[in-house]
């Protein structure tokens, strides 16, 4: 075999397996309320959810409904680290509103003040 098909097909290989690995690794849409019942086991795996947003000068944090959204009841919400990717400003105006978001879950065990955390955030998406 010549050099070019051998290096073609490594590449094909190494492609194969990573989309195998995030197609086993990666989560479909977990459920807000999955994530408050059994969080613990989805904890260090990447997810996708649904939640409200709410944005401020110090943090980000999702709730699974409206109500909890209002009431910032922080015994139902994730904390959500954005990284520099996502401007503080474009957020703010995502706040109160639907959003899906894709990145790494960790559950926090005993917490009764938050559910969990999610960060490496590569997915903001508004559903309304």
């Amino acid at each position: 075999m010549d050099k070019y098909v051998t290096q073609q097909l490594k590449m094909l290989f190494v492609a194969i397996g990573l989309v195998f690995s995030q197609s086993v690794e990666a989560e479909p849409l977990v459920s807000f309320y999955k994530l408050i019942s059994i969080g613990y086991q989805y904890n260090q795996r990447e997810i996708v959810t649904v939640g409200v947003l709410f944005v401020d000068y110090r943090s980000s944090v999702i709730y699974p409904n409206r109500e909890s959204y209002e009431l910032k009841n922080n015994a139902d919400a994730i904390i959500v680290a954005f990284g520099s990717q996502f401007e503080r400003a474009e957020l703010k105006k995502l706040n109160g509103k639907f959003v899906k978001v894709y990145g790494i879950y960790e559950h926090f065990n005993h917490s009764k003040k938050m559910v969990g955390h999610m960060h490496h955030i590569s997915l903001l998406e508004p559903i309304e």
